[in-house]
């Protein structure tokens, strides 16, 4: 057997993606060397890939015994070890690879990824820094060095390390969005606004961008602007709905959404992460068994189509002049509490985004000068610190009212004193263009 050719044909499907005849042929290799690195390394390489971690670790494992001066091979146990949770150990295994080959910029900036995960900030930045001499052009050293040094209060130098993979990626939409998103904490306002429109010359109905321009316009106080991009006017629908033929009233519709919602399985009791505060949320409800939201699913599909089919056409809006004409659903539940709320938020995966309200406390039907447990579009997140006085819309909850909006549009819901819970059923429908 030419187990070179073979190893080489197997490595150019492997590259194509095609793994089952890569995989094949690895074992052809096996089955004539048992003990040849290179397949084992790849083979298991080939494993980690397809979820198979505990085999990719054994084979790696085994050619790392054939070839103990590796580095590669010790950076792919790096890897599999990491997908198994084995932080600590993946860590030494790229701190061997790194001692083989001191040069391997990958090898500096994955490790210092992995101290970054484990919260040892300063030597990840000094795996970055030193990542940035050997390769001063290397984008994703510079991009992880940013995220560090925000993550260590230094924002100035983490400005400075994303405008250095913006001049090394200056066609990539994502990198001046993160940058402008670092600008608007700095207040930064004009900057952030000057970032924001290059990723809409590279992807002009980029989501995160419309939702950062709106940011900068509020800070700079150019309202006409900001209503030319954020006009709740036209941008925010409002339905009623009709209970399904299943049910006899809208209320016992609302009462199983409510009970489902409740006792789902994936609740998330008073989650660290995300807007919501002072309350719980689920995780995907379309997922089976869905119960009522079946029909849910179905009213909330209806509803984006006809959506997205009476916005006003506008080609030079970034957002009117763009709409998918497919998209997938995605729904989950907020349960609010007594003096429960969302922060400022938007839904950067989303193109229309909405909400259904289910159940809501009596407070909620308060005076618009008192609008306790109300929805308000476009204030900003706190964290830009934007000292101008935003454009804002409010609106009042019903049972059985659904919104719709633009995803990039920022929105919260505000504080109410109450024992009554506040159910809402959120989602996204998620763009899918092209084809």
């Amino acid at each position: 057997m030419d187990i070179a050719g073979v190893l080489s044909l197997a490595t150019q499907h492997h590259q194509a993606g095609r793994l089952a005849q890569a995989q094949a042929l690895y074992r052809e290799v096996l089955k004539a060397d048992a003990d040849n690195a290179d397949a084992l390394h790849l083979l298991g390489v080939l494993a980690s890939q397809v979820g198979e971690h505990q085999q990719a670790l054994a084979l790696i494992e085994r050619a790392i015994q054939q070839s103990p001066q590796s580095p590669q091979f010790h950076a792919s146990l790096a890897g599999v070890l990491h997908a198994l949770g084995e932080i600590d150990q993946a860590l030494a295994a790229l701190t061997r690879a790194h001692q083989i080959d001191p040069s391997d910029v990958v090898v500096l900036t994955n490790r210092g990824a992995l101290r970054q995960e484990r919260g040892r900030l300063d030597e990840a930045v000094a795996d970055y820094r030193r990542a940035v001499e050997l390769n001063p052009s290397y984008a994703d050293a510079y991009y992880n060095l940013a995220t560090a040094l925000k993550d260590l209060g230094k924002l100035d130098e983490a400005i400075a390390a994303l405008r250095r993979v913006v001049e090394i990626r200056s066609d990539s939409a994502h990198e001046h969005v993160v940058l402008a998103g670092y600008l608007l904490e700095r207040g930064d306002f004009e900057s952030a606004l000057q970032a924001c429109d290059s990723a809409l010359k590279l992807t002009p109905f980029h989501i995160r961008a419309l939702a950062f321009k709106s940011a900068a316009l509020t800070g700079l106080g150019r309202h006409e602007a900001l209503r030319m991009l954020v006009d709740c006017d036209r941008l925010v629908a409002q339905r009623r709905v009709s209970p399904p033929s299943e049910f006899s009233s809208l209320g016992e519709f609302n009462a199983a959404l409510v009970n489902h919602v409740r006792n789902h399985p994936s609740m998330i009791r008073d989650p660290i992460e995300g807007a919501t505060r002072g309350g719980d949320h689920t995780e995907e409800l379309l997922v089976e068994p869905k119960g009522p939201f079946t029909l849910f699913e179905r009213i909330v599909n209806d509803a984006v189509s006809d959506y997205l089919q009476t916005l006003p056409s506008d080609p030079t809006h970034p957002y009117l002049a763009h709409r998918p004409r497919r998209w997938q659903l995605t729904v989950w539940g907020v349960v609010l509490r007594a003096q429960g709320h969302q922060i400022a938020h938007m839904h950067p995966g989303g193109w229309v985004s909405g909400v259904y309200y289910a159940k809501l406390p009596a407070v909620v039907n308060s005076r618009a000068d008192q609008p306790a447990g109300w929805i308000e579009f476009g204030r900003p997140p706190e964290e830009f610190g934007s000292r101008a006085k935003p454009d804002v819309q409010l609106v009042r909850p019903e049972e059985g009212l659904l919104l719709l909006f633009p995803s990039y549009v920022y929105h919260r819901t505000l504080p109410y004193e109450s024992p009554d819970e506040r159910v809402s059923i959120a989602f996204d429908a998620l763009p899918e263009f092209g084809g």
